[in-house]
């Protein structure tokens, strides 16, 4: 049977995806099904979620029941429905992959602008759908949060964020956006993640011939320079370090973070998502082999990791009853709701390395991340060959290494100038002050 148009569209409310943010509710999903049968059917997503009662109000029962709470979300849908009808022509796109690269795309047809406009806000929609299809949540997150951020930033100066266009944002604003963030406390590096993500859609939106650069790009030399954190020592002392292994939890909680902590420390520094994410496959006989999530979009460099007997203690405590080794999160979850389980379980840990760290009296302040710091700095100062660190960490370039060490401190600088010294020269007066002031602590007579 032949038919007029490639696809047929209609909405369809995926009850296995909750909403993350509202309870009851769920994401709600444009159906694309081609009638030619060598495609499957595939979703493209609406931006929207609803309870089943508002769906089967909208869409399943006659249009003169719809009430009026549900207008607005009706109209939203209606629009995006209407925007895959766009695109349902012979002419426009034949296979799948035409219809979502001219749904993400900078082309218009009809009235309707897909994906890519000169409006910020519909970029950062936009990306977002892109990073839903790869199931780059932690990317997802961080482009939310700076959405939330310039929302926050031009509702104080009375201006609707969604009505802002690439024109609207200049050297002055993101200057004006910087103190604003200053003034609340936050640092210089929470404003570098924010503003990086809207650099990244001001080049997409100049490489899709929908700014001029030279005219608009606020970033740059002689421009706007984002930020960049100094970074802050993450690494315990040898000292702290040694304290903390001995340190016996006053709760069971405590005690699995503590393990946690360290199962990061022995493992290279491996970042909680990988763990999470470890599978059977990856443990072999006298080793972890994995690519990390954070870099397996662009570099697949394989992560080699010697099974110590703390690390086979750990995989044999906590195994995983699935595909995964570990049992931190559970198998059975798909991989959205895998990323807020892990999320929250990681946010929880850090709560209690902080108690742990009050209770031990020894330092303000602790997270898991800080065994991957923690590892490298003493890696260095027990004499390991910075190459081979950054390889077992995963690293590409050795300033990226680098960058994981403790700074060196005062005291560290002055031992270095008594270690360079020529014996007990008269110059060497700070040295000589030092053993004056031990021997009249110890009573001596000078």
């Amino acid at each position: 049977m032949k038919h007029d148009k490639p696809f047929k569209i209609s909405t369809y409310l995926n009850k296995r995806q909750p909403s993350k943010t509202i309870k009851g509710h769920f994401a709600c999903y444009i159906r694309v099904y081609p009638h030619d049968r060598s495609f499957p059917t595939f979703f493209v997503t609406t931006n929207e979620s609803c309870s089943i009662e508002q769906y089967e109000n909208m869409f399943v029962q006659s249009r003169n029941k719809l009430k009026p709470t549900n207008t607005r979300k009706f109209d939203a849908i209606t629009k995006m429905v209407g925007k895959a009808q766009s695109l349902n022509d012979f002419k426009v796109c034949r296979s799948p992959q035409a219809f979502k690269d001219k749904w993400n795309g900078t082309r218009k047809y009809g009235t309707f602008n897909h994906g890519y406009t000169v409006n910020v806000k519909e970029c950062y929609d936009t990306k977002i759908s892109e990073l839903e299809e790869t199931h780059s949540y932690g990317t997802i997150d961080t482009y939310k949060g700076s959405i939330k951020s310039l929302s926050k930033y031009f509702a104080s100066i009375k201006k609707d964020f969604n009505k802002i266009s690439f024109h609207d944002i200049t050297k002055s604003v993101l200057i004006n956006f910087h103190n604003w963030h200053l003034d609340k406390g936050n640092t210089p590096s929470s404003i570098g993640i924010h503003l990086r993500n809207l650099r990244h859609l001001f080049n997409l939106a100049i490489d899709n011939n929908l700014i001029d650069k030279e005219s608009c790009y606020p970033f740059g030399k002689k421009k706007y320079v984002i930020p960049v954190g100094e970074g802050t020592n993450r690494a315990l002392e040898s000292d702290t370090l040694e304290t903390f292994w001995f340190y016996e939890p006053s709760t069971v909680a405590r005690k699995k973070s503590k393990e946690l902590w360290f199962l990061s420390y022995f493992a290279s520094g491996v970042n909680f998502k990988d763990l999470v994410y470890l599978k059977h496959t990856n443990v072999k006989k006298d080793t972890i082999e994995f690519i990390r999530a954070k870099t397996k979009s662009f570099a697949e460099k394989k992560i080699i990791v010697n099974r110590n007997d703390f690390i086979n203690m750990m995989l044999k405590k906590n195994r995983g009853l699935g595909k995964y080794a570990f049992n931190f999160v559970s198998h059975k979850l798909s991989d959205s709701e895998r990323h807020r389980v892990y999320k929250n379980k990681l946010g929880n840990h850090n709560k209690l390395f902080k108690k742990i760290m009050k209770e031990m009296g020894i330092i303000d302040n602790l997270s898991y991340y800080w065994g991957r710091h923690s590892f490298a700095t003493r890696s260095r100062d027990k004499g390991i060959k910075l190459a081979l660190i950054g390889q077992m960490m995963g690293h590409t370039n050795l300033k990226t290494t680098e960058a994981y060490f403790n700074k060196c401190t005062y005291e560290d600088m002055e031992n270095v100038q008594d270690t360079i010294g020529f014996g007990d020269e008269k110059w060497d007066t700070q040295r000589q002050r030092k053993l004056d002031y031990a021997n009249k602590k110890a009573g001596r007579k000078l």
